[in-house]
């Protein structure tokens, strides 16, 4: 029952997006990020993705050594999990992961350095 009556229950219309699309889950695995700039040189930085309200880190920094070089090797893999759905004519509709590389003043606070963005659904096979 709906309204003013006791007990019963309500039932408002329900929308997605993605209702009556096609999903398909997929893990993504990031691995060995470089960043080079001389203005790097001697500082710790981490690396970081974001999508949506879904975020994650590497689990170790990086120190940009005396060319300004720091890299994330094989073993810090970032692991982005995403379902991706069809759009149009059967290919995944587009997805952005944003990845950011920010440096580590001290612990726990980090100042964005740069980031970009990644379409994920160019790298499936639709």
């Amino acid at each position: 029952e709906r309204g003013g009556g006791k007990g019963g229950m309500g039932f408002l219309p329900f929308s997605s997006i993605h209702l009556g699309k096609d999903g398909a889950k997929y893990e993504f695995q990031l691995s060995k990020f470089e960043a080079s700039h001389k203005s790097l040189r001697g500082r710790l930085l981490s690396l970081t993705w974001a999508r949506g309200s879904r975020k994650g880190t590497t689990t170790r920094n990086a120190l940009a050594d005396g060319a300004g070089v720091a890299v994330w090797t094989a073993d810090e893999v970032l692991q982005v999990p995403c379902t991706l759905y069809r759009g149009g004519g059967g290919k995944f509709a587009s997805k952005d992961l944003k990845i950011s590389i920010d440096e580590v003043v001290r612990a726990g606070t980090v100042k964005s350095l740069g980031s970009f963005k990644v379409d994920l659904s160019k790298y499936t096979r639709s």
